[in-house]
């Protein structure tokens, strides 16, 4: 199927044409047909790992590079009784590297 509802962004300078589903991630707690796995005091693995990491790394890290630390805390640290385990599985469409740099910028 052919995307044709083309947005505009500036790469390199120029201006150019990109599909309107780019630029977005999804970020699913686990595959398709699989468990989400979820502690009940401390709610779901993927929560708490995405809290635990953007906590430490969003001053310095990308969106990307922070969700492959969450998939490996999702899978490594977490275990279920009778050996259960998950891995999550986003899904990204971004063109461009995503900062959310927490208090980056100074109030006035």
């Amino acid at each position: 199927e052919m995307m044709t509802d083309d947005s505009d962004t500036t790469i390199d300078g120029k201006l150019r044409s990109i599909p309107s589903a780019a630029d977005m991630f999804v970020g699913y707690a686990t595959i398709p047909g699989f468990v989400s796995w979820r502690n009940s005091e401390r709610g779901s693995w993927f929560v708490q790992s995405i809290i635990k990491t953007f906590r430490e790394y969003s001053k310095e890290e990308h969106l990307i590079d922070m969700m492959v630390r969450v998939n490996q805390c999702v899978a490594t640290e977490f275990e279920a009784s009778g050996h259960n385990k998950q891995v999550p599985s986003p899904v990204v469409r971004l063109t461009k590297k995503l900062y959310f740099r927490p208090g980056y910028y100074a109030r006035k």
